[in-house]
């Protein structure tokens, strides 16, 4: 090859690069352009291992996955030592959903000095994908230690202290994101749920606020506000949080849940036992809608129907210590104190410190003196 063609090899490989990394020409035109100009070079040097990669990442571009993997093999072939084949082939795994794989290429690549911030992200994902949450911390860091400025990594780095109940490190890892971009959704959503993890309400709220003002006709986010109001004892809130909800979408069982319990605790419960039939016709083995129902026909002083709501709540979660309590006060309203006192008993091995079931065990003890 004489030195014209190797400057012309030159030039059309850094074209074809161009069309195909850079954001703002990234299209299927683009990568059918890419492809051209790569076939030349190929024409030009068809042991051009260099060539073979892009071909194949502009192949994986057109959708052409078996093709582009055949490029990348051919160009591995040619020289194995050409760390972005490697990164490539990482990619087109991970697309594929063979992370297992994808995790060997981007090792492969890293040890032959290919070194960015996206290959240790992508690495940190599919580690996440494999559920090898404490494997993908390293590959994160790594990341963000070449890219603080890379919101993606953040993100999903602090989604990996979220699902290992690291929360207030999640929180951290969140805060960074927001110092990037601070309107990132997935931040807010993520400190939303960092915040319910700890129990912290208010704070949580706040930022599931901010994330609806962003996204305002999500359903399934309204429906978490409203049973978080519901969390907080903002009943009336948390009634019209679950009206709008089902305006957008009657068939959203947790609003109809959410609604019921609200009702409940306002002391509705003709209005409650309706959204609770709705609730149970969409989820009929919540026991969560049967214990609230049990509630709306003990204000009802239905103590039969009620203590047929307890029971079914317990057959469905006989850990339910709320239910196995409500289940004794039906009890002794029946007049049937032995039972009620089993159930206090019942409750207080599920959680000792339970002051309804201490109560409830106390009021019949006394009845005995």
């Amino acid at each position: 090859m004489g030195l014209f063609d190797g400057y012309k090899k030159k030039s059309l490989v850094k074209k074809a690069t161009s069309l195909m990394i850079n954001k703002e020409y990234q299209s299927l035109n683009s990568f059918k352009k890419a492809l051209g100009l790569v076939n030349k070079v190929l024409e030009l040097d068809p042991d051009y291992a260099l060539a073979w990669n892009l071909k194949g990442g502009a192949l994986v571009g057109l959708g052409k996955l078996d093709e582009g993997i055949k490029c990348l093999d051919e160009g591995i072939k040619l020289d194995p030592t050409l760390s972005s084949l490697w990164y490539s082939k990482g990619v087109i795994s991970q697309e594929l959903g063979k992370y297992a794989e994808a995790v060997g290429y981007y090792d492969k690549a890293i040890e032959l000095g290919f070194i960015s911030s996206d290959i240790f992200y992508r690495k940190g994902t599919v580690l996440t994908e494999l559920g090898r949450y404490g494997m993908s911390m390293e590959p994160f860091d790594k990341a963000l230690k070449i890219n603080p400025n890379f919101v993606d990594a953040w993100n999903d780095r602090a989604m990996v202290s979220l699902r290992l109940n690291r929360y207030e490190e999640a929180l951290e890892y969140y805060d960074n994101a927001l110092k990037v971009d601070p309107q990132n959704v997935e931040a807010f959503m993520g400190k939303y749920m960092a915040f319910m993890g700890l129990d912290k309400y208010p704070e949580s709220l706040e930022y599931l606020d901010k994330v609806l003002e962003i996204e305002s006709q999500h359903t399934s986010l309204w429906a978490s506000r409203g049973i978080l109001l519901n969390q907080l004892g903002r009943y009336e809130e948390a009634l019209r949080c679950s009206n709008k909800v089902l305006k957008l979408d009657p068939k959203e069982p947790r609003a109809w849940k959410t609604k019921g319990k609200s009702l409940v605790e306002l002391k509705r419960p003709e209005e409650a036992l309706k959204s609770l039939e709705e609730a149970l016709k969409l989820d009929p083995k919540s026991s969560d809608v049967w214990f609230n129902k049990g509630i709306a026909l003990s204000q009802l002083e239905k103590f039969k129907e009620s203590l047929n709501c307890f029971e079914k709540a317990l057959n469905l979660n006989p850990n339910n210590v709320q239910a196995c309590t409500a289940k004794g006060l039906s009890l002794e309203k029946l007049e049937n104190p032995e039972e009620a006192l089993r159930s206090y008993d019942k409750a207080l091995k599920l959680k000792m410190d339970f002051e309804p079931a201490k109560k409830g065990k106390e009021r019949i003890l006394a009845s005995k003196i």
